[in-house]
């Protein structure tokens, strides 16, 4: 028994540190302080995968681990009721954060300064319009609108928690998968993403079992298949990193690659294929790469990483929901007080003093008893 917990709460540490290291590169990435030295660690969000996925994925694999697998003895009613409330309480921190965001936007005194998207919402510029999109949770504002989903998708977790105790995983996939595949064409993250969500649910749920798989394959099977994960990874890193940020190289008249021309062409047939907001193949199957390399890379190195980095990214991954929301404040304020420029000296000592005051807040429980964790 002592050794059943003792591997629990390794994986639950592993699981942390993975969850912590997605949310300290979406700070990051939305500070968009650029040039600077954690361009190469996020990629800028602007590469065919981002952390954002992998947090949506993590996220949905706790659900399925700490309220699917290790509550299977629990009745389902009660871990519905935890469900329901964290959903609702999340729901209300999207709502009141929008609120915050929109009414300091439009209260800011510097007219030139206000955050763009401010006004992005659908129809009449009114009032109660803007108020009944911002409750019905179809506008969002600032650097916390992912709340909005996973206040939604955790409330319907209880249906899935449901299935997955049936051993209905099949249809969690197949539900999942087609609501993804009706909405490629929809433009809408509502359809797309929670096929991020509810997988990481259904791989939560078997985590043990998908665990005892891989060990009980041979070394050589799976020396193998970690190669093929590893190459494949990195061809399409590589592929990515350039085709993203080799837009000034290519300008040059003497680049030895494509001219800027064919380059320009070639995006706009291949930037859709990994479009964003309606996950495409292509781009799911990068993050299926990448998230399953970093999976191995954390479990291979998971004693080496608590010992050097356990320290901020542990916090980070505990508290992964007060750090996204308490970062959206930092961001927004920051944003309006001290605009983006091109100095990176200024771009690496505002990423670490951001990191390092959220890191202050989580380890001094500033306002644990307001924000989620």
């Amino acid at each position: 028994m002592q050794k059943i917990a003792q591997q629990i709460s390794q994986r639950i540490d592993f699981f942390d540190l993975l969850r912590g290291y997605f949310v300290l590169v979406i700070v990051l990435d939305h500070l968009e302080r650029w040039p600077g030295v954690f361009d190469w660690m996020t990629g800028q969000g602007r590469l065919w995968s981002s952390a954002a996925e992998g947090f949506f994925l993590i996220s949905g694999i706790m659900i399925g681990l700490i309220r699917g697998h290790r509550a299977i003895d629990k009745p389902l009613k009660v871990v519905s009721k935890i469900l329901i409330e964290r959903g609702v309480v999340l729901y209300l921190w999207a709502v009141a954060t929008t609120l915050l965001f929109v009414t300091w936007g439009m209260l800011w005194p510097y007219g030139g300064l206000i955050p763009p998207g401010l006004f992005e919402f659908q129809g009449e510029a009114t009032a109660p319009n803007m108020l009944w999109q911002i409750f019905n949770l179809q506008y969002s504002y600032g650097w916390a609108g992912f709340l909005k989903f996973y206040a939604i998708y955790i409330m319907l977790s209880p249906l899935v928690i449901w299935l997955l105790r049936s051993g209905l995983w099949w249809v969690v996939l197949l539900g999942s998968a087609s609501v993804w595949l009706y909405g490629l064409d929809q433009d809408d993250w509502w359809l797309s993403w929670q096929l991020l969500f509810y997988t990481g649910a259904v791989l939560g749920f078997y985590t043990y079992s998908i665990r005892d798989w891989w060990h009980g394959r041979t070394a050589l099977d799976r020396r193998v298949l970690s190669a093929v994960i590893f190459s494949s990874s990195f061809i399409f890193l590589v592929l990515s990193v350039f085709w993203t940020f080799a837009w000034n190289y290519l300008k040059a008249p003497d680049n030895p690659i494509m001219s800027f021309t064919d380059y320009d062409i070639a995006r706009r047939y291949v930037d859709p294929l990994f479009d964003r907001v309606s996950l495409q193949p292509l781009r799911l199957l990068v993050t299926a790469l990448w998230f399953t390399s970093l999976i191995l890379l954390f479990s291979r190195f998971e004693h080496q990483l608590k010992r050097f980095a356990g320290w901020l990214l542990m916090p980070f991954g505990q508290n992964s929901l007060y750090v996204y929301i308490l970062h959206g404040l930092v961001v927004f304020a920051l944003d309006l007080l001290l605009p983006a420029k091109q100095y990176i000296l200024q771009n690496i000592i505002v990423q670490i003093l951001v990191v390092a005051l959220l890191w202050f807040a989580v380890k001094k429980q500033f306002l644990f008893k307001i924000i989620p964790r």
